[in-house]
């Protein structure tokens, strides 16, 4: 980072200022592990704060030549500091308002050697940035960390202490019918159920000669329970919002009304947002075409969550839909800068298994694009709002979604409110309202409409009764009190509900 000596200098995430009157502070070796293993920062030496302003003042570093050749004499003690992540460009000596300065720019160390340490202390010696000050990390981030730097993602363990029975086998088929659908002329539909598994990476012979779930067919796979004895913070939540009052619809791993697995919750949640973010519908055999910008956005956040989620740390996968905007949570951090994540095409998923069975139908690319594709979306106006951004303490990314605009411009009232209601026939009008991002009195126009035409009937009360769907293609039989609605006919007792 360029420093520019002309300006106030302010401490930040990425810069840290210290006075070094006293010689080479100790302290430095905090702040060097801290930059490492987060986004990297710059160090300035010869800066002091007034105690009472707390403004920066250049006062220089008297012997520039000797405080730095302690600072290289300092880091190369494997002692002090367990790795170096240094060359000679960039530690130099500037020249501010007549004082000499030194510039430490510290890059963001790779993730195959953090957690990077001091004093010989992984425990007590890792530290990460936060804001304007360096933290102990805590046990479970650098848990997090080696986890991260194993050349083999951790997804493709056998856990040669579950069986093969914690395995959900209706999942199982569904998967099979999507590979079908992908590619029906795929050798590995016919194989039988162990077989099939051990070629995708969901299992694998462990030392006793048995086949056991890998980590990654647990998590794809499994059944909920089994999957929260590997990982106890394993936690899938999905909710939509459309009234102050509380969650209008929810699916969560721990429900015990399904699976709880990742397959089974990701087909799930793209259905639902397969009506709530408009896209055009076009079925080839099993496989939904012409989908829009905002939606592939959408799918991308939810996919690219599951991949690069660590499942070991808490507070789970959470996405939430409150009215047009969604917000998609996982744990974890990137484990490659986030402007490379958002640039695209450098792959390094922390799940690599999981990623190669949604490849394998179809649902993920293993080029680093999500993330690219998504920044696409708002440049290009398919949506009004994308944000990426990565915290720590607890590690965790969110991807902040608006839909306005497309909602707004995805065709007449009538055809959201068709949409939303092929989902979901029994939605109230404020329901509706939330989903579809209109107005109630709009949202009634549009049920007027619909009804007017033919397309939809409704059938029963407001409060017990459902909207009957069809084509269209007359309003009335000609036999009073019956409506017909494609090829089929329905009895209404009154017109006007």
């Amino acid at each position: 980072m360029k420093i520019n000596t002309n300006i106030p200098l302010r401490e930040s995430s990425f810069i840290e200022v210290k006075a070094a009157e006293k010689g080479l502070p100790g302290s430095i070796w905090e702040t060097y592990s801290a930059f490492c293993n987060t986004n990297g920062g710059t160090i300035v030496l010869g800066v002091s704060e007034d105690p009472v302003t707390k403004e920066l003042t250049y006062t220089g570093v008297k012997d520039t030549d000797s405080m730095i050749k302690k600072f290289w004499d300092t880091i190369n003690d494997p002692l002090k500091v367990n790795y170096v992540a240094l060359n000679n460009n960039d530690v130099r000596v500037e020249n501010a308002g007549g004082k000499e300065i030194i510039i430490i720019e510290v890059p963001r160390v790779n993730r195959r050697n953090r957690p990077v340490f001091i004093n010989n202390n992984l425990n007590s010696g890792t530290f990460r940035r936060n804001f304007e000050g360096d933290y102990h990390c805590t046990l479970p981030e650098i848990k997090e960390m080696i986890r991260d730097s194993e050349p083999r993602t951790s997804d493709a363990l056998i856990l040669d202490d579950i069986a093969l029975n914690s395995i959900n086998i209706p999942t199982l088929e569904s998967y099979r019918d999507s590979l079908r659908a992908k590619s029906g002329g795929h050798p590995w539909v016919k194989l039988d159920d162990e077989e099939f598994m051990e070629l995708i990476g969901a299992a694998g012979y462990a030392a006793d000669g048995k086949l056991h779930p890998t980590r990654a067919g647990l998590l794809m796979f499994g059944k909920e329970h089994r999957i929260t004895n590997e990982f106890p913070y394993y936690f899938l939540d999905y909710r939509e919002k459309y009234t102050a009052e509380r969650w209008s619809h929810r699916i969560h791993s721990q429900s015990g009304m399904w699976s709880g697995n990742i397959f089974d919750f990701f087909t799930t949640v793209i259905e639902r947002l397969s009506v709530i973010v408009p896209s055009p519908f076009e079925l080839v055999g099993f496989v939904r075409k012409g989908e829009s910008d905002a939606f592939v956005a959408a799918r991308e956040a939810v996919m690219n969550a599951l991949i690069h989620s660590d499942y070991y740390i808490e507070r789970g996968l959470v996405i939430e839909m409150v009215r047009n905007i969604m917000k998609v949570s996982n744990p974890g951090t990137f484990r490659i800068p986030i402007e490379e994540a958002i640039k695209g095409g450098i792959s390094d998923p922390r799940n690599s298994q999981i990623m190669k069975m949604f490849l394998l139908i179809g649902r993920a690319e293993h080029v680093g694009s999500g993330l690219y594709k998504i920044i696409e979306t708002e440049r290009s106006g398919a949506i009004s709002y994308a944000n990426i951004e990565e915290s720590y303490d607890p590690s965790r990314v969110v991807v902040t979604l608006d839909f306005t605009q497309e909602t707004e411009r995805s065709g007449s009232a009538a055809s959201a409110v068709m949409g939303a209601l092929r989902s979901d026939n029994t939605l109230t009008i404020p329901a509706l309202a939330g989903i579809t991002g209109l107005s109630e009195k709009t949202v009634s126009r549009a049920l007027t409409e619909l009804k007017a035409t033919g397309k939809i009937i409704r059938v029963g009360n407001r409060r017990s009764g459902h909207w009957e769907i069809g084509t269209g293609v007359r309003k009335d039989n000609g036999k009073k009190g019956q409506y017909e609605i494609g090829t089929y006919a329905f009895d209404v007792k009154k017109k006007n509900e």
